[in-house]
């Protein structure tokens, strides 16, 4: 029997100025695309997706954001028809979500979202400012 994997497409945005919008933010020497690596833990918990494990997800999957930045709509129709299951999450959702029993995750909770905050008191902004867009292949 031959399963095939499923994969997280992410990009950060942050709030443009005069809150116009969604702005991609570009991550040194990855460009647009965050590596969050293959953790169905986490694709359970940011979109209840693979949830073979009972988790309390954040949220179903939401959609495309109807702000989305242009260059994370450039991306999801390169992708089409292979993408599914998009979403979109706050930074300050990241922060409220009770990321103890998830081990699997540290990495995303020790590097990314830290990573995430820097980004926010960078650019003075709030944890509202700051978000992931992402979908999921398979």
């Amino acid at each position: 029997m031959n399963i095939m994997g499923c994969d997280i497409h992410v990009m950060v945005e942050k709030k443009s100025k005069g809150n116009l919008g969604w702005d991609t933010y570009l991550r040194k020497n990855e460009g647009f695309h965050y590596q969050v690596g293959r953790c169905y833990e986490l694709f359970a918990i940011l979109a209840d997706v693979r949830n073979d494990f009972d988790i309390v997800a954040i949220d179903d999957p939401r959609g495309i954001p109807e702000d989305a930045s242009a260059t994370y709509l450039e991306y999801v129709e390169e992708w089409n028809p292979e993408c599914h299951s998009h979403s979109f999450i706050t930074l300050a959702e990241l922060q409220k979500y009770d990321w103890s029993g998830h081990p699997e995750c540290d990495y995303f909770v020790n590097d990314q979202i830290p990573e995430l905050e820097q980004l926010a008191e960078k650019h003075g902004c709030t944890a509202d400012d700051i978000r992931i867009v992402f979908f999921f292949d398979h």
